[in-house]
């Protein structure tokens, strides 16, 4: 062989490596853009979902109960009224930090859509689900953050249903369970908001 034909195969051979090497980390940011809302830094709708699905089957293959929650920031209308959307986006921020920091190791959050927040709770019965939710809220209550030079808060209603696999009366599917979490939700907002509210079915 040729010194020189050797080398110039070894430089071809480590320039694909490396473009192989930046194409895998490219694919793998995109599809990390895709999973994670831009602004809180946590799973959007569709990713959770997905998730969702998962731990649902997975409930429903062992027989463990899942526990989901919606959640909804209280009056953040309001917030961005009159503090202006940054104070709003700053709030969401913040919101979503505590729930990632709150949370069990195998539970997840997302973002549902503009205030609102989800929960999915694996191996978690109503009652459970009901101390995990509470949690959360009374972090997010007792929270403070700054926006426009002004110190803010703001609270979170929350609605919890659970599905059991072995109960023969009750939801038995996801839209079922997203349905009962957000009945259970608008009973906490109407009932005076900053609260957490089971489902009755659970």
């Amino acid at each position: 062989f040729h010194e020189e034909e050797l080398v110039a195969r070894v430089r071809i051979h480590m320039k694909i490596k490396l473009l192989q090497d930046e194409l895998r980390e490219k694919n793998g940011r995109l599809e990390e853009l895709t999973r994670i809302d831009p602004l809180t830094q946590i799973p959007n709708r569709r990713y959770f979902m997905e998730c969702f699905e998962r731990e649902f089957s997975r409930a429903k293959r062992y027989g463990f109960p899942l526990s989901y929650v919606m959640c909804d920031l209280d009056h953040f209308k309001k917030l961005n009224d009159v503090h202006g959307h940054q104070a709003g986006d700053t709030a969401l921020i913040k919101v979503a930090s505590i729930l990632k920091e709150t949370l069990r190791d195998h539970d997840t959050c997302g973002r549902y859509g503009g205030e609102e927040f989800s929960m999915v709770l694996p191996e978690t019965d109503g009652e459970g689900a009901v101390i995990v939710a509470d949690r959360c809220r009374r972090e997010i209550e007792e929270s403070r953050f700054e926006a426009n030079g002004e110190t803010l808060g703001v609270t979170m209603s929350l609605g919890v249903a659970t599905f059991y696999p072995d109960k023969e009366s009750g939801v038995d599917d996801l839209a079922g369970l997203i349905k009962l979490a957000d009945e259970a939700l608008y009973v906490a907002k109407d009932g005076g908001r900053n609260r957490v509210v089971l489902d009755k079915d659970s």
